[in-house]
């Protein structure tokens, strides 16, 4: 199943109307719907707000995040590509634990709840798009299907 929208924040709404949809098919466990709606929505958002807003310009007027979620008897494949500048998530640095709620600070820590939620992350920079994948493991699902 695929997905694209337009850089654009008001673009989360589709992002999570079509993850819901898609999931809704599988009939997966609550929580890796959560763990899956997490990611695309987390994943967009900072496309959108870091990829697209410091860039900025006409070209990314008409520019789009795809989005594929590929389930199959054990996992559950999620691909976003954008065509921003090179970011790989996964070389950010964990946030910063507060010492006092003073410190404490609103956002910063969506990558690392993606990294919580998704069994594994890929990224790769291909054909001038970042491309992360996400995998969910499924196998210990009562509704994900058993090899025999």
């Amino acid at each position: 199943m695929t997905l694209s929208v337009p850089l654009k924040i008001d673009s989360l709404i589709q992002v999570a109307q079509w993850a819901e949809t898609c999931l809704g098919q599988w009939l997966l466990p609550a929580s890796k719907n959560f763990a899956v709606q997490l990611c695309c929505e987390e994943a967009f958002s900072n496309i959108v707000k870091y990829g697209v807003s410091e860039q900025g310009g006409d070209e990314f007027e008409s520019a789009v995040a795809n989005f594929s979620l590929d389930y199959q008897q054990h996992r559950l494949q999620l691909i976003i590509e954008d065509p921003c500048e090179p970011f790989n998530p996964l070389e950010t640095a964990p946030p910063v634990v507060p010492s006092n709620l003073a410190e404490a600070k609103i956002g910063g820590l969506g990558i690392d709840l993606m990294k919580k939620f998704a069994q594994k992350i890929c990224y790769e920079r291909k054909d001038f798009k970042n491309r992360i994948s996400f995998v969910f493991d499924l196998s210990g699902s009562p509704q994900a299907p058993k090899v025999t």
